[in-house]
């Protein structure tokens, strides 16, 4: 069985979640959760946005816990609390969701560079923008739907308005 990290940033929830139902579709999950100092630095953080993370932390770990695990929580540099954090469960994949500010693509980047580098995988399961890019270059019409089966659930993009509204602007 593969145990996977789902490292949660700004997408603290369970449901709509694809780096968790990937990790889940994998084998075991070990929830996480980084601090980074960067960020709470930054003039950008204020107290109530700190005082929002921390009461979204403790609810995400309430859920968790109401399903048998929980949030595991470090604070430092991601990519050396995730390969620690990996090695000391033995984790082979970090799965991680798409998040597409400035800092955030650098970051993830590095992270995914470093923990590769260790041997560890990393995937992007929700990479939309790269849908977006090939939706556009195949000039392809998706829909932005979900088709549920019972046991599945397979989202479909439609980007053919979004494309239409880019080429108007360019």
């Amino acid at each position: 069985m593969t145990r996977s990290i789902v490292w949660f940033r700004r997408d603290l929830r369970l449901a709509d979640n694809a780096a968790l139902a990937e990790g889940v579709r994998q084998g075991e999950v070990i929830p996480a959760f980084v601090i980074d100092p960067k960020l709470l630095q930054s003039d950008r953080v204020g107290a109530k946005r700190v005082a929002w993370l921390a009461a979204n932390l403790r609810e995400l770990d309430r859920s968790l816990r109401q399903r048998g695990t929980q949030l595991i929580v470090r604070r430092g540099e991601p990519a050396v609390e995730l390969l620690k954090l990996a090695c000391e469960t033995s984790a082979t994949q970090v799965y991680f969701n798409l998040d597409l500010t400035p800092y955030a693509r650098k970051r993830d980047q590095r992270v995914a560079l470093e923990l590769e580098a260790q041997g560890v995988t990393v995937e992007n399961p929700d990479d939309l923008e790269d849908a977006f890019a090939r939706a556009l270059a195949a000039d392809a019409t998706v829909v932005i739907d979900v088709k549920a089966d019972k046991d599945c659930v397979t989202p479909v993009y439609d980007f053919s308005a979004a494309a239409a509204a880019w080429s108007y602007h360019e």
